[in-house]
């Protein structure tokens, strides 16, 4: 396999409570990176006066031979967030299913008290899926990348609920991403962040009834007033829409392993 070309950022985008962490682990145990979490901080820019940012900020600084691995949680893709971005930096689009993930990140709400988790349908939750959509799309373009990774600008399109029970998928992601990860990495939790989603839960640990039952049902583990605020995410009928194109990709290239 070719190893992945060195010196160039790769920028990780997802959307809180998507497995960002597990599969940035996964990613990291494949090749030799200098890794910066949540560079851009949700909260930090509420509390600063805007959810956007206003100005590009300064891309961190590193000198390293390895490849800089910059995660960037609930933001555009395209926006312009740091005025010194290299040319050839690339991208990956982590999405999970929005069942699963507004379930999740209601459940957070109605425990934590964080902008990013809602507990009604408000600005913040419809920038949310607004957010998801653009993601969705991205992933949907760039599902399979091979012979792009070294485009200026290339994105790798990653669905988390796929990659999670398929051994062969993360095999191409493997092959796509240039890199050599252990699957051993998926049998540890992410700590950062303030905890994965997904504690405890892993294939490498788990049976694929287990899997499905717990992390990818998990509306079927809210209460009433949380199954109603998901409720009124899913009636948005374009993102069912990207939901099924999702679910379409995977369906018939194989079953999960």
């Amino acid at each position: 396999m070719p190893k992945l070309t060195r010196g160039k950022p790769i920028f990780f985008h997802g959307l809180k409570r998507s497995g960002n962490h597990v599969v940035l682990n996964w990613i990291k145990s494949g090749g030799e990176f200098r890794f910066f979490n949540n560079v851009l901080p949700l909260g930090k820019l509420v509390r600063s006066g805007s959810i956007e940012v206003a100005r590009p900020r300064r891309l961190p600084v590193y000198f390293g031979l390895k490849t800089m691995l910059i995660s960037i949680e609930d933001m555009p893709v395209d926006a312009a967030l740091f005025r010194n971005v290299p040319r050839e930096s690339r991208h990956v689009v982590l999405v999970r299913d929005p069942r699963n993930l507004f379930a999740s990140r209601i459940r957070k709400g109605f425990r934590i008290s964080h902008v990013a988790y809602p507990r009604e349908m408000n600005d913040f939750m419809r920038r949310a899926i607004q957010l998801w959509k653009e993601h969705a799309r991205l992933c949907l373009a760039n599902l399979k990348p091979e012979g792009n990774l070294e485009a200026e600008g290339s994105i790798t399109g990653i669905f988390f609920d796929q990659w999670l029970l398929d051994a062969g998928y993360r095999s191409d992601l493997a092959r796509w991403l240039r890199i050599e990860p252990s699957e051993h990495v998926l049998e540890e939790a992410a700590h950062e962040g303030g905890g994965s989603s997904f504690l405890d839960i892993s294939p490498a640990n788990q049976t694929s009834a287990d899997i499905k039952t717990r992390v990818l049902n998990r509306d079927q583990s809210l209460d009433q007033q949380e199954s109603d605020v998901l409720a009124k995410v899913l009636s948005d009928s374009e993102v069912l829409e990207l939901r099924d194109e999702l679910l379409a990709a995977f369906s018939s290239d194989r079953s999960p392993a």
